[in-house]
């Protein structure tokens, strides 16, 4: 663990906007203040959302100063100081995640443009699938029969008999 050693009247500022400060409330009470409205709109989006993610934060921040100020001086520099590296730690985590997860977004997105293949390769149809395909659609074998004879499942024969006979333009990924 990490510890911070701050002041009264210390902030930290994310983002250009103040997340965390600390004021002193009383002679042996000490107010610690998170505004992250900013933050809970990146992270949820929508402004209900952040209107109830502002409200925990504020709850939050109350229940920390009422338990902090019941402190010394001391440990109560410790707390808050333990709070905020685990703070800090958890957004630069979040903000890594989310780096991440871009850059795999991105890394699809242009494997695809260059018409990589994603998934598990088909395997190949039996040499008498043709003659199989057509037999059946003759009414000279059933279903069942032409998948046998191609050694497929009947599922997996009717799957192949529509991917063959689509038009080219309409192919699926």
């Amino acid at each position: 663990m990490q510890t911070i050693t701050m002041n009264v009247g210390d902030s930290f500022v994310v983002g250009g906007s103040t997340v965390v400060q600390f004021d002193r409330a009383g002679n042996d009470h000490i107010r610690l203040t998170i505004d992250a409205p900013e933050k809970a709109r990146l992270v949820r989006g929508s402004a209900a959302d952040s209107a109830d993610i502002q409200a925990r934060l504020e709850c939050l921040a109350r229940e920390i100063s009422e338990d902090v100020s019941a402190l010394d001086a001391e440990e109560s520099k410790e707390l808050i100081g333990a709070f905020v590296s685990e703070l800090f730690l958890a957004l630069a985590k979040q903000s890594q995640r989310e780096e991440r997860r871009q850059k795999v977004v991105d890394g699809i997105a242009a494997a695809k443009a260059k018409g990589v293949k994603f998934g598990r390769a088909r395997t190949p149809l039996p040499d008498n699938f043709d003659e199989c395909r057509q037999a059946w659609r003759d009414g000279e074998l059933s279903l069942q029969e032409a998948a046998d004879f191609c050694g497929m499942n009947r599922d997996t024969f009717r799957r192949a008999v529509r991917r063959r006979e689509e038009p080219a333009g309409c192919a699926a990924p």
